[in-house]
């Protein structure tokens, strides 16, 4: 969202919009239809803004989505730490 020049709308608003709600999600605290209003707004965006942000914004929200829907949804009442613990999910053993 910071990347944003501001010229085109889609992407000027659109992102602000997604930062919002995600920050919401990972945190555990979404609302009702977080997650369809998500997918609206990185549809509105994608292919609609003057430069590849708009895509590049979008294109990932949209994927994860399609693919992790379950996840994001669980994301109105349980926050991303507990969901995908961070020890869990090293991938590199601490050095012995």
């Amino acid at each position: 969202q910071h990347e944003s020049c501001g010229k085109c709308t889609p992407c000027r608003e659109g992102t602000y919009w997604m930062r919002q709600i995600m920050a919401r999600l990972e945190a555990g605290r979404g609302l009702p239809g977080d997650v369809e209003k998500l997918e609206d707004i990185a549809s509105n965006i994608s292919g609609r803004s003057f430069c590849a942000l708009g895509d590049a914004s979008a294109v990932p929200v949209l994927s994860g989505i399609k693919r992790f829907r379950s996840e994001f949804e669980a994301g109105c009442t349980t926050p991303a730490s507990q969901l995908f613990p961070y020890a869990a999910s090293a991938i590199v053993e601490s050095a012995r």
